[in-house]
Formats: C-alpha cells, structure tokens, sequence
C-alpha cells in the first residue's frame, strides 16, 4: 500500500503533536493499522532537548515511519518543530540489551582474571546498566561529560594521570 509522503506526516503529526505540548512524556501502542497500515510501539519526547524518539514493532514498520529516502521522518520533524526524531526498532533494542546484560554477565563472572573492581571495569558496569535501562534515550556524550566533571571535582590523587589529561582538552 503505497501512500503519498503527505499524507503520512500529517496522520504522524495529529497522533503525536498531543504528547509535545506536554513536554516530556511517552504514549505506547499507538495503532495506525487504518491509516498507514502500521503500528508503532512507543513515542518518547523529551522536553529539555527537544527530541523525539519513535519506536516501531520490528523493522519493516521502522522502515515506513522513516519513509523512502528519509522523507516522511524529515518532513514530520519539521512539522513538530523538533530537532530530531530517531526511529528504532523495538526487536533491535532487544538484541542490544541482550547483548549488553551478556557483556556484564562476563564481566561479572571474569573477576578471577580482571581482578577486583578497578575504575574503568566499574565505570563500563556502570554505562552499561544506565545504558540497559535507558535504552531508547540514552546519550554517551552527556554521560561522558558528567563523568569529566566529576573527575574534575575529584581532589584525590589517585586521579592526577586522568586530571592531566582532562586539562589538556
């Protein structure tokens, strides 16, 4: 069934331009069976950076919410007046957080060989968890600068090599 570009942004807009008005929240099961002929899984939006995360059952529905050559998702984030919208797959996200409790399950169970908890192999247990629980709005960067401050703030010297290197940025 193939429907003009359009006509698909303006159904995404009327079904999500609700949940933007009242800043950060998140609708689930959003059915567009009648409409576009898909459903989406959950649309995320996040007030404080203006983004938009749309989550679509499996890939196929991922494919025709961002539409041929981007059009549909490019011309609804102009329509919402979002600075972006990221579109995922709900049976991706699945394979990445199962992967991700795989990788802390080894690196739980290689203490033997890593030794006790030094700070690099706490800090990735730890982006990891944030990271799995947070799967659809994560951002590294705003994780890594949060570390970078804490470092900064951090007067111990067990940290002077890392203090070194951050006053060189």
């Amino acid at each position: 069934m193939k429907l003009e570009v359009d006509y698909m942004v303006e159904v995404l807009e009327n079904a999500i331009k609700p949940i933007i008005g009242n800043g950060s929240t998140e609708i689930s099961n959003l059915d567009l069976t009648n409409e576009l002929g898909f459903t989406i899984e959950r649309v995320i939006y996040d007030g404080e950076t203006n983004d938009l995360t749309i989550i679509a059952p499996d890939r196929p529905e991922k494919s025709a919410v961002i539409g041929k050559g981007g059009w549909v998702v490019g011309k609804l984030r102009e329509a919402l007046q979002v600075n972006s919208i990221h579109v995922d797959a709900y049976s991706d996200m699945m394979v990445r957080i199962y992967r991700m409790e795989l990788a802390l399950k080894k690196i739980n169970g290689s203490k033997r060989i890593l030794g006790e908890d030094t700070a690099p192999i706490k800090n990735l247990k730890d982006l990891l968890k944030l990271r799995i629980n947070n799967i659809s709005k994560f951002n590294y960067l705003s994780e890594f600068e949060e570390g970078l401050k804490q470092l900064k703030m951090d007067g111990s010297q067990k940290n002077w090599k890392w203090k070194r290197i951050i006053k060189q940025l």
